[in-house]
């Protein structure tokens, strides 16, 4: 209506101002100017049209907001953009000056204008939560419903708050504001609250039921059952599936159809359909023997996007980084995105991903490092600008929780540098993907960490040892905040023998630890609470020898 209006009295002035001072002959002539409204108020964003009005010697008058120069004396709280038309841009007061020329002198005229801040009516929050599974994160917008109609993004500006922080944490620290992160089973409220009016959501969160879990050691991939109950493995029909080699890698697609095997001993990507039974078919072309920069020479570590149908595969020989499109069949297909690790030899020996699949994290050994990647939604692959840190030697394994906030290292003893056995933390940037020491790190152990699982509430990290002297597994709880890790009472627990590999299954409730040797798969319940763990009956189960990997299905 504002443009309307605007355009109708450009129209007229412009009609009436045709006949020029034509007046003026008869003695007729301007003798002051005046803007209207002569005092106003207007929230920010939406415009206010003013108007010059010339009056004449014989009382007559005549717009002439086209042929007038407008100014505002404070352009940071309103501009002008068209004669006349005041933007409203942040609260104050300002005066809107208009200045016309007639044949005689120029004669001048003002008008205050009051910018206030719109009330908020209501807040929405955007999308509706309803039911999400443990260990997924959701972004919530705050959408704000103003007293002028308008919609407005409040995300960035309202106070988020959860009814129940063991359901639904909201995060309030910066680029990551409005993250929803799953906490544990049950159902909660969010709130985002401003200047007294609040939005809320109400949403449950549900466990994921674990179905499958494989093991891949240096002879091939075994499957088992999981019972949702107990945690108990019975291994799957036929035992072994394929990858005869030295399995040192695994990972399943997002949707769960796929597996894929880094087998460094025949420098191949083993690939393999799911099917529902929990068998392994081997699919066509596997296994995948070249990537974008050739043939493989020590497939060490595969990745799968948590986001798109991408893996990212990082070889021990040549220290590359490799990304494949994964085809609707499983086939895997190299971008030509290939990234130097590190320095030759960079050996990079384990990876992680975030879960929203912006960055990956690489552990070269030359020198002992972990260097950071940005990930490109279709793939692509970006050395992150100070995106490296030392670590004095190599990592043996690094894990990111899954709210995405914080990555762990495990530093076993580094002969020869003989750097003590720790566990590093670190904040990562959500925005640069940048890695900060956490104040709380290291966190010094009495064994050597080789191994690292966080549970999908985020709230544990269990720390597996297998350095010469140490076996054991170590737990702790995980500052949502902070990062900052605080031992377990009653989470150490020895081993069999070197804990070399951890995965805690979908639900949260199970930790199952890969032995050195023919031990085989140590199991043990999550207390929900505390984090204390159980060992469960008939634990260790048998599996073919050293166990390197795992991948849990649900």
């Amino acid at each position: 209506m504002i443009k309307k209006s605007l355009i109708l009295a450009f129209v007229v002035a412009f009609i009436a101002g045709c006949g020029g001072y034509g007046r003026g002959a008869s003695g007729v002539v301007p003798t002051s100017l005046a803007v209207s409204p002569l005092e106003s108020s207007q929230p920010i964003g939406a415009d206010r049209q003013f108007f010059a009005i010339l009056t004449f010697s014989d009382n007559s008058t005549r717009d002439v907001t086209a042929q007038a120069t407008w100014s505002s004396s404070a352009n940071s709280i309103a501009t002008m953009v068209l004669p006349g038309l005041a933007t409203p841009i942040a609260p104050g007061d300002t005066t809107i000056s208009a200045s016309y020329s007639a044949a005689g002198p120029t004669l001048s005229a003002a008008a205050t204008l009051h910018v206030t801040t719109p009330d908020v009516q209501s807040i929405t929050i955007s999308p509706a939560i309803n039911q999400l599974e443990l260990g997924a994160n959701q972004q919530l917008a705050a959408i704000g419903k103003f007293t002028d109609g308008r919609n407005v993004d409040l995300t960035q500006a309202v106070s988020w708050t959860s009814s129940d922080p063991s359901v639904f944490r909201v995060s309030t620290s910066s680029g990551r504001i409005g993250l929803l992160n799953t906490r544990g089973p049950g159902t909660a409220t969010v709130s985002a609250s401003l200047n007294g009016v609040s939005g809320i959501a109400r949403g449950t969160v549900t466990r994921r039921v674990p179905k499958f879990l494989f093991a891949g050691g240096d002879t091939g991939i075994v499957g088992y059952t999981i019972n949702a109950t107990t945690g108990t493995l019975v291994p799957l029909p036929g035992g072994s599936f394929g990858g005869s080699g030295f399995i040192n890698g695994l990972a399943v697609t997002r949707d769960r159809k796929f597996l894929y095997a880094a087998d460094p001993d025949t420098g191949v990507i083993w690939a393999f359909k799911i099917e529902s039974s929990g068998a392994l078919i081997q699919i066509p072309g596997s296994p995948f023997t070249t990537g974008s920069a050739g043939p493989f020479q020590f497939p060490f570590s595969v990745l799968t996007s948590p986001v798109a149908d991408l893996l990212f595969m990082t070889d021990f020989g040549t220290g590359i980084l490799t990304t494949f499109t994964i085809g609707v069949d499983g086939s895997l297909t190299p971008q030509g995105s290939s990234i130097a690790v590190g320095a030759n030899p960079a050996s990079p020996f384990r990876a992680a991903i975030t879960p929203d699949g912006r960055f990956t994290y690489q552990t070269p050994s030359t020198p002992g490092q972990i260097a950071g990647f940005s990930i490109a939604t279709n793939g692509a692959l970006a050395t992150i600008t100070g995106g490296r840190v030392l670590t004095v030697t190599r990592p043996s394994d690094v894990t990111i929780e899954p709210s995405g906030q914080f990555l762990y290292a495990a530093i076993v003893d580094g002969t020869p540098e003989n750097v003590p056995p720790a566990v590093l933390g670190f904040a990562i940037n959500p925005v640069t993907g940048v890695l900060t020491s956490l104040p709380s790190s290291p966190l010094t152990l009495a064994g050597s960490p080789f191994s690292l699982a966080a549970d999908a509430s985020g709230r544990f990290l269990y720390v597996g040892n297998a350095g010469p002297d140490s076996t054991g597994v170590s737990g702790f709880s995980i500052d949502s905040n902070t990062g900052a890790a605080t031992t377990i009472p009653g989470a150490s627990i020895p081993t069999g023998s070197l804990s070399i590999s951890m995965a805690v299954d979908p639900s949260a409730q199970f930790l199952y630890v890969g032995l050195n040797g023919s031990q085989g798969i140590q199991a043990f319940r999550i207390d929900q609470q505390t984090g204390a763990l159980t060992e469960i009956n008939g634990s260790p189960f048998p599996a073919l020898n050293t166990v390197f990997a795992f991948a849990t299905i649900y």
